[in-house]
């Protein structure tokens, strides 16, 4: 792959043709790296990968190195029970304090997640710096030996609150998965399928269900507190798989008015309970957002015109009205804010004019008539509205406009940019959504689990807002252990591509594969498009095993999303969630060891699925009956 940096700092990668790349041999003073036999029970189709040479700095040492750089013999589970034990005791031991109320919770929280992005990274690029050769490991060996020998416990007790930290803040990451899970407890809710699950800090999560909206810990399920909901709305839920991961500092909830021209009412709810309530005036539109935030919509300026050109109608063989075709010369201006729900407080404002509507494009400028179904002219019909943890979004006839939760506008998505992003656009209600990794979201981006986003048109935008066009579709996993990635893995035609932070690539597979299921920090478990599960070692691309195609043969499906609906690992499993085999009902869990490939366990549950959660590194379910817990056995 070649790089090319042009003046706005931004990267473009052109794909490097096959006889371009060419296996790399280790340096003179590296070790080679010991081959990995293949597992007994499997005989995987493998592909050899190519590595990239030409790269300065191309990773070619054997050893991995986990986030604290103590050396580990792989990229699987050797090593992970010593962390594991170790972690669940720093979890066991903070329990009485997650939720005491020491420092500024509010402020901790959000620091917090960036702290541990920033301290990934770090950690990241002091290895980068450290010579993966024999002599880089003597020099740190004789440099630090004595350091070594004072510290070693306590670096070791560090390292594992760290792993620990970073395994539960991660996209599906649990503490715990090396035993058949069991319901550990569970909560009964009435209407438990309309449940909608969100992250809270302090290990809090909540359940937004029919009637009200519960604080449970989730680790022993206990009811911290209840705030009826009736009617409410309550939010923003999350609809990325990036969102899903994040926490949700605060939810806030608005009550529609008692009377026709009553107020409104907002609950703000955070992790222990109802923070503050107030009464609002009615507006066109008034939801919830992120961060505490009320998304307020006015209608301003003249009011339209009435008399407009009349629209042409469209008509079937019937004669009756399909369509209307046409412009509209006049509309509504729109006022869009962001408040914060508690005070009230302004923190940012927008204006959006209108401007002329053509009739074909459909939007809302037309409402259609309860009674015949016909097409309307609708001036003043109602806004489309949208609210999700990283985007607010509303449209009316002739004025739209999609924002970031901090004021930043997103442009909408070119329809025919769709290709080279491996997603896809459509428009609906006056908005354009993108589509992506299975989810839709207005505006041209999807934010990544590792944070930044990826456009519509294949740009990828990191959180620092550098911009770079790999020429490829990134792969965004499912899951991770939280370790920060070593390389970004994109599908190119017929090509998987594995690239560093400043685009270089560093190895090349032909394994035919569109989706990520899971990362951690040596290996990739990805669905390839015979619908195998290959373990792929990230540090040189060689296939370590592969499952066999019928392990997740369901139905005929080939998208990840269908077949693999959740995934979850704690660094030496990966649990898949998958929909049960033809004929069966409920949800299929597979155990999956990331060393072998082999099945350690599966589990087969009757009760209809909705939704499993990882939150402060527990797994949380709801089923028909109420929210559960899930664990293996204590041992």
């Amino acid at each position: 792959m070649i790089s090319r940096r042009s003046d706005d700092e931004s990267h473009t990668f052109d794909p490097v043709p096959d006889d371009a790349v060419t296996p790399q041999a280790p340096q003179a003073d590296e070790t080679p790296a010991p081959e990995t036999p293949a597992p007994e029970t499997h005989a995987p189709e493998t592909h050899a990968p190519e590595m990239i040479t030409g790269v300065p700095g191309t990773f070619t040492d054997p050893d991995a190195r986990t986030q604290s750089g103590t050396d580990i013999p792989g990229p699987g589970r050797r090593g992970a029970d010593l962390r594991r034990r170790a972690s669940a005791s720093v979890h066991r031991a903070a329990a009485p304090f997650r939720r005491a109320g020491i420092g500024a919770r509010d402020a901790s929280a959000r620091a917090g997640r960036s702290a541990a992005r920033a301290t990934r990274a770090a950690t990241a690029a002091v290895h980068s710096r450290i010579p993966g050769t024999r002599k880089g490991r003597v020099l740190l060996a004789g440099g630090a030996a004595a350091v070594v020998a004072a510290v070693v416990a306590g670096g070791v007790a560090v390292d594992a609150a760290l792993d620990r930290q970073n395994l539960a803040a991660a996209p599906g990451g649990v503490l715990a998965l090396d035993g058949e899970l069991q319901e550990s407890w569970s909560v009964a809710v009435d209407g438990a399928l309309e449940i909608r699950l969100v992250r809270m800090p302090g290990g809090v999560v909540a359940a937004v269900g029919r009637d009200a909206v519960l604080g449970l810990d989730a680790a022993s399920g206990e009811t911290l507190w209840t705030v009826e909901r009736a009617s409410a709305e309550c939010g923003p839920l999350p609809v990325a798989r990036a969102e899903r991961a994040e926490e949700a500092e605060r939810l806030v909830c608005v009550a529609p008015a008692a009377t026709e021209d009553g107020p409104l009412t907002v609950t703000v709810i955070g992790q222990d309970g109802v923070e503050a309530t107030r009464e609002v005036e009615a507006a066109a539109v008034v939801r919830p957002a992120a961060d505490g935030g009320l998304f307020v919509v006015h209608r301003t300026g003249t009011p339209p015109d009435p008399v407009q050109p009349t629209p042409e109608p469209e008509t079937d063989a019937e004669g009756n009205v399909v369509a209307l075709r046409g412009t509209v010369e006049d509309g509504w201006d729109l006022s869009v804010r962001m408040e914060d729900a508690a005070s009230g407080e302004v923190r940012w404002e927008r204006s959006l004019p209108f401007e002329p509507a053509d009739l074909a494009a459909g939007g809302s400028c037309i409402e259609y008539d309860g009674a015949t179904g016909g097409p309307t002219l609708a001036l003043d019909g109602a806004l489309t509205a949208f609210s999700s943890p990283t985007v607010v979004a509303v449209a009316g006839c002739g004025a739209a406009g999609i924002f970031t939760p901090e004021g930043e506008p997103i442009e909408e998505s070119p329809p025919e940019a769709f290709v080279l992003a491996g997603g896809s656009y459509y428009s609906e209600g006056g908005l354009s959504y993108t589509s992506f990794a299975g989810a839709s979201l207005p505006g041209s981006r999807i934010p990544l689990v590792d944070g930044g986003y990826v456009r519509i048109d294949g740009t990828i935008v990191d959180e620092d807002g550098t911009a770079s066009t790999p020429g490829g579709v990134v792969l965004d996993p499912l899951t991770t252990d939280g370790s920060a990635p070593r390389f970004m893995l994109l599908n190119q035609p017929s090509r998987l591509v594995a690239v560093d932070d400043d685009g270089d690539g560093r190895w090349s597979s032909e394994l035919p594969t569109n989706h990520l299921v899971a990362r951690t920090a040596n290996l990739a478990v990805l669905l390839d498009l015979r619908g195998r599960l290959v373990g792929v070692d990230l540090r040189s691309g060689e296939e370590l095993w592969a499952t066999e195609p019928e392990l997740l043969a369901v139905g005929g499906w080939t998208a990840v999303e269908q077949v693999v609906t959740e995934a979850f690992t704690d660094g030496s499993t990966v649990l898949l969630a998958t929909p049960p085999r033809p004929g069966e009902p409920g949800l299929r869990l597979l155990a999956v060891d990331l060393d072998s490939g082999d099945v350690t366990w599966e589990l087969k549950q009757e009760t209809p699925y909705t939704q499993l959660l990882a939150v402060d590194g527990n797994l949380v379910q709801v089923t028909q009956q109420g929210v559960v817990g899930l664990a293996p056995p204590a041992r």
